[in-house]
């Protein structure tokens, strides 16, 4: 837990051994894979782990992953317009496309997530954001999915290394932490539209 860290250190921790995990103490750290959640509540451990030790993954780029918001203000031109969700912002949004997503800033998973076409479906929370609906339901002829996706396309070193298409049980949440089902391609077999994007 993110609590457990202290002054370059875990106060305790679990270590597998002999088949079982075992509670330990005062643990000395040689580096970081940080997978703490991210949000209000975390950012300042995470910087003072970045000051003075070695982590795997980079605070900035862990930042804009994690904020949904900071992904937003930095790739605008890839990310569906997101705002803070104040009742105006998502009436707003409402009258112009007819239907949002309201989702947690900082979640993932699917977690909070929910979309909505009737202002009387808002309710107020922290760090809760409106995003505009982007309606994929067409599907994509060329990899015989069928209504709502959501495609996915993994990038390494400027080249499309691997990609995916997730589809919703039912509704418009593909998650599958959320019973969306997984459908893997090959990259050869994206439409050459979506690569250009």
């Amino acid at each position: 837990k993110f609590s457990w860290y202290e002054n370059e250190k875990l106060t305790k921790a679990y270590s597998f051994r002999d088949g079982k995990w075992v509670k330990v103490e005062d643990i000395e750290i040689d580096g970081i894979f940080d997978k703490f959640k991210f949000d209000d509540e975390t950012v300042e451990i995470k910087k003072d782990m970045h000051s003075s030790l070695p982590v795997l993954n980079n605070f900035e780029l862990e930042e804009i992953c994690k904020d949904k918001l900071k992904t937003y203000e930095k790739f605008p031109e890839h990310v569906p317009e997101t705002r803070i969700a104040d009742e105006e912002k998502v009436e707003q949004f409402l009258d112009e496309d007819g239907r949002v997503v309201l989702k947690p800033r900082y979640d993932f998973g699917g977690k909070g997530v929910k979309v909505i076409d009737d202002i009387e479906d808002y309710e107020a929370e922290e760090d809760l954001l409106v995003q505009r609906f982007v309606d994929s339901s067409t599907g994509i002829n060329d990899l015989g999915i069928d209504g709502v996706h959501d495609l996915r396309i993994i990038m390494v070193d400027d080249k499309p290394a691997a990609t995916f298409v997730r589809t919703p049980d039912e509704g418009f949440i593909s998650n599958v932490a959320r019973g969306g089902s997984m459908h893997h391609f090959e990259v050869e077999e994206i439409p050459e539209q979506a690569l250009s994007i």
